[in-house]
């Protein structure tokens, strides 16, 4: 086993005993939200040896797609604002929650493997005159330049190891405010976003760190289903159930994502942060967290960091206000 897997295990057991110690800082104002922005998300970021760091963002009511840089020190994120006009920005935050910016307006963001640039998702009207219909668009965002440049239609996307090729999702039914969409198609395509070809269903797709998979999600008769596609040989192996991006464990042998423990009599999910085996599929590895319905995780490439979306009450500094349990 490597020191990466054996890293990512450390830092999941400390995932399991993290525990929101204080809950410093005056409330959000209730009267700027509407009824269904009442709710607030941050960033949980915890290092291997350090205590849980939250990510408060004021003004912001939900916050998603956490993704860790290649190097492992920065996280890029996206958080919607409050107000009949929410915007979806992508912000970037250290690992240590000293430095905090806004990127640009934007969502989903993934890291190109030099760490140069992010592939984000962002509407753009097209159409007619007077019949405009907003499309989710796949831009190229330049961290060095702060500018971006539009690559294709297309939402979720991510970068193949090599920077040379794009995975990302198109069409499927619309659900309102659920990050999912039934029947959408999953396509390949060059880096500058030319020349896509769609391999089948799929949604949310996650490239291996060896290239040779792409692990994604699929809506099937109303079961929320993770499958690996093996890119060579086009077989789709199941892992599991849980829904959103899957995110590979820091190796191409295990993702992380959120997992469906099991469904209540309403039809509402059991949703906790799980680790899914290639291997041994449909035996995931459920971490039950003190933490705030935490959902979203993603750990970086060398193991030591995780990072997880929480809920909360109040708003928390983000210098550092939570221990871990003794």
């Amino acid at each position: 086993m490597s020191a990466g897997c054996n890293r990512v295990r450390t830092i999941l057991a400390a995932a399991a005993m993290a525990v929101v110690a204080s809950m410093c800082g005056a409330q959000l104002h209730a009267a700027d939200r509407l009824p269904w922005q009442m709710h607030n998300r941050m960033v949980c970021v915890i290092t291997e040896g350090n205590d849980a760091i939250y990510v408060d963002m004021p003004g912001h009511f939900d916050v998603g797609s956490p993704s860790i840089s290649p190097d492992g020190k920065n996280i890029a994120f996206d958080a919607l604002t409050i107000g009949e006009k929410g915007v979806r920005e992508t912000w970037l935050v250290s690992v240590d929650g000293k430095r905090l910016h806004k990127l640009v307006d934007g969502a989903t963001p993934r890291w190109s493997p030099d760490r140069k640039r992010l592939l984000i998702t962002r509407d753009v009207a097209a159409g007619l005159p007077g019949l405009e219909r907003l499309t989710p668009t796949l831009f190229e965002f330049d961290l060095a330049t702060s500018k971006d440049r539009m690559l294709c239609q297309g939402r979720f996307g991510d970068w193949s190891p090599d920077g040379n090729r794009i995975a990302f999702s198109r069409g499927g039914e619309v659900v309102s405010n659920s990050g999912v969409h039934p029947g959408a198609k999953l396509f390949i395509a060059k880096a500058d976003g030319s020349d896509p070809q769609e391999t089948g269903e799929g949604d949310w797709p996650s490239w291996s760190p060896d290239g040779k998979k792409i692990a994604l999600y699929v809506e099937e008769e109303g079961a929320r289903v993770f499958y690996v596609l093996d890119l060579e040989t086009k077989k789709r192996s199941k892992l599991g159930l849980g829904f959103y991006r899957a995110q590979w464990a820091g190796d191409s042998g295990s993702v992380v994502s959120n997992g469906i423990l099991g469904i209540a009599p309403s039809g509402a999910f059991y949703r906790f942060p799980a680790r899914f085996w290639l291997k041994s599929p449909d035996k995931p590895d459920f971490f039950l967290t003190d933490l705030d319905n935490a959902w979203s995780p993603c750990v970086s490439r060398d193991g030591k960091t995780m990072a997880f979306i929480v809920d909360s009450a109040k708003r928390q500094s983000h210098s550092g206000n939570a221990k871990a349990k003794d």
